[in-house]
């Protein structure tokens, strides 16, 4: 059972090290990107505008997707900072996409349409 506690561990650790060498190589070479390991972006929820559904301090990975419908739950920029809301309304405007989104505690829905490339 030691051994296999061991192996685990080592794998483990190891997995960290090359996430961390990855993502700090990304850093370096793209330093206004969010960096992303195999496709996936983590970030931590610091606002309670989505509980009962996100957590403060819940940690969570995003990967980008094309087909993003109503009442997916999506990150995007705002300014300087990472927003993760709820789009309630995909909107079709002049051959591009737009998002309509809401926290899901929050009572109103937010003011800026997102475009899907945000």
């Amino acid at each position: 059972m030691k051994k296999v506690t061991k192996i685990i561990i080592y794998i483990l650790v190891t997995f960290l090290i090359i996430y961390n060498v990855t993502v700090a190589i990304q850093r370096i070479i793209a330093p206004n990107e969010v960096p992303s390991f195999f496709g996936y972006k983590n970030f931590v929820i610091l606002s309670g505008s989505m509980e009962d559904t996100l957590n403060i301090g819940d940690i969570i990975f995003v990967k980008d997707r094309n087909d993003i419908k109503e009442n997916d739950i999506i990150s995007f920029k705002e300014k300087s900072s990472i927003i993760t809301h709820r789009a309630i309304e995909v909107i079709d405007k002049e051959g591009e996409t737009f998002y309509k989104t809401k926290g899901d505690a929050n009572e109103a829905i937010d003011t800026e349409l997102i475009s899907k490339g945000e």
